[in-house]
């Protein structure tokens, strides 16, 4: 079930921050930032939370340590194939990988 913003209110004052909640949930700069961070996740393909990206892969949802482990452990293997133990090729994977990466789904 969603949360309601009285659920949000409730989590913040166990925290003692039921006062910044309060003015933040009612000002339009902080509704405005969040409407702009939803419209950056949707314009890169994140339509779930959470969402990450391992080497430019997208990794959508709430996925169990051991799934985001075996994606890890791949991406690693991949990586070791290419550049051995050259620092140098490392460096450079690192940046083709980053410069060639998805930015979306």
């Amino acid at each position: 079930p969603a949360l309601t913003i009285a659920d949000v209110g409730e989590i913040a004052s166990t925290i003692e921050l039921a006062a910044p909640f309060a003015t933040d949930v009612c000002a339009q700069a902080c509704r405005d930032q969040v409407i702009a961070d939803q419209q950056l996740a949707l314009s890169l393909g994140a339509a779930t939370a959470p969402a990450t990206w391992i080497n430019g892969r997208y990794v959508a949802g709430d996925l169990p340590s051991t799934a985001v482990q075996t994606i890890i452990d791949a991406a690693l293997r991949t990586a070791r194939a290419s550049v051995g133990g050259d620092a140098g090729k490392a460096a450079s994977y690192y940046q083709r990988l980053i410069s060639t990466a998805r930015t979306a789904p």
